[in-house]
């Protein structure tokens, strides 16, 4: 079981590369930012092709994993996985990029506000949940080899492990299209919370 960690870290590494061009595209917006199409919608486009990508390097794997073991089941079930991996994979990837990515639009750190708790669980979140998600991708075999240890049709398992991983997959991709939204109305939040400046503060800061 533990081995799917190392697999799940082993498609992050593939994916980082997959995912490149987005990172090109965020380290070097000016272009981006030239043309009249928000920088979610333009982000949003380089996933399928890293999914493509990474579906190549998850084929390797199936055709690895039926040559282990020849069998109609075996057949089945690495084809039920196959696509969740890749998800898993360019998901973490992704989250690890675009989380890296500086806010657009000015207004300052407001994490730098934030109680040292809030700010430490944000730095885990950050450096965990990228490789994790990858991991995620892997857990389909292991639903699918536990089913089958149980005398369960294994297949129709790792779909249903594979569906989960599709609908979190699906939420980072919502988010790459909306973080530009979303970091815009935290910092209304945010300034809204601040207590107004006195004037002499203001003169002060010139």
């Amino acid at each position: 079981s533990p081995l799917i960690a190392v697999a799940g870290l082993a498609l992050y590494l593939a994916a980082l590369d997959a995912v490149e061009p987005l990172a090109q595209e965020i380290d070097h917006p000016t272009r981006r930012n030239s043309v009249p199409i928000e920088g979610g919608a333009v982000e949003l486009r380089h996933i399928p092709i890293a999914v493509a990508a990474m579906l190549l390097v998850c084929l390797v794997a199936f055709v690895a994993a039926v040559a282990a073991g020849p069998s109609l089941a075996a057949v089945e079930i690495a084809a039920a996985c196959v696509l969740p991996a890749a998800l898993g994979a360019v998901g973490g990837a992704v989250i690890s990029v675009v989380a890296g990515a500086p806010s657009q639009g000015g207004g300052g750190d407001t994490w730098s506000l934030m109680p040292p708790e809030v700010a430490g669980m944000r730095i885990v979140y950050r450096t965990g949940w990228p490789p994790a998600m990858a991991i995620i991708g892997i857990v389909p075999v292991l639903a699918a080899r536990t089913a089958a240890r149980n005398g369960v049709p294994a297949a129709p398992i790792a779909l249903l492990a594979g569906a989960g991983v599709l609908a979190l997959f699906v939420i980072v991709c919502g988010w790459v299209r909306e973080r530009e939204r979303m970091h815009a109305w935290w910092r209304r939040q945010m300034d809204a919370a601040m207590p107004p400046r006195k004037e002499e503060d203001v003169i002060a800061d010139g």
